[in-house]
């Protein structure tokens, strides 16, 4: 038996689909729309106006489509909130997500794990986030939101004071309070991040988790997407 998984976004309608194939028959479908999420397969194909797709995955001719992996599939169809939590992948590779955010330090220093690649792909966000830390306008808690040309935004979080300290979990909520604040006015639908405040921030994963949810849930119009093991 052949699975493959797709994720398609329609712009007109704001409707983020993942489906399911086996043999190129649909067998789970979902659909994400806001604060709604539907989930579909063959023991519930239909609910109200939403119907599991009768058709096979060639006929349904979807345009461009996006093939994911099935952990990325079964962590949406999984959770039953606005955050997806999925085990390993590279957050600038999820498809129709162009905003992100990263945990970072308050002393200028981006130069391991993932912080790398936010500075190694933003250059000049870089210049801006340390002049901003010598000035002394970036501290814990604060948010330093830069736009990039790809019609997004990045999201740098202010989780711990330097490099040698371990994030607080305190400055972790304000931080992510703040991000979704500036999301939700700004339209921005989706964001991508890793596990923050883990690895060189040294917190325990449970309790970031936790926050990031609770913090979340209060902004109903923004799903996050969480890398938990980030694979360049």
């Amino acid at each position: 038996m052949k699975d493959l998984y797709i994720k398609k976004f329609w712009d007109e309608e704001n409707i983020l689909f993942y489906l399911h194939s086996r043999d190129n028959v649909i067998v789970r479908q979902i659909e994400i729309q806001g604060t709604r999420k539907v989930c579909l397969d063959e023991k519930n194909p239909c609910q109200g106006e939403y119907a599991l797709a009768d058709v096979t995955l060639s006929e349904l001719d979807i345009e461009y489509p996006v093939y994911i992996t099935e952990e990325e599939f079964e962590s949406v169809w999984n959770n039953e909130n606005n955050v997806v939590f999925i085990p390993k992948g590279d957050i600038f590779r999820l498809a129709y997500v162009t905003s992100y955010a990263h945990g970072c330090n308050c002393a200028g220093a981006m130069g391991k794990g993932v912080a790398l690649q936010f500075k190694e792909r933003f250059p000049q966000m870089y210049e801006e986030y340390k002049s901003l830390c010598k000035k002394r306008q970036f501290t814990l808690g604060d948010v330093f939101v830069y736009p990039h040309h790809t019609n997004g935004f990045v999201y740098n979080l202010a989780t711990q004071q330097d490099w040698r300290t371990m994030a607080n979990l305190e400055a972790i909520k304000s931080a992510l309070i703040k991000m979704l604040e500036h999301a939700s006015a700004s339209q921005v639908r989706m964001i991508a991040l890793p596990k923050i405040g883990v690895e060189f921030g040294g917190l325990n994963w449970k309790d970031v988790k936790i926050v990031i949810q609770q913090v979340s849930s209060q902004y109903p119009n923004v799903r996050l997407f969480v890398i938990e093991s980030y694979l360049r």
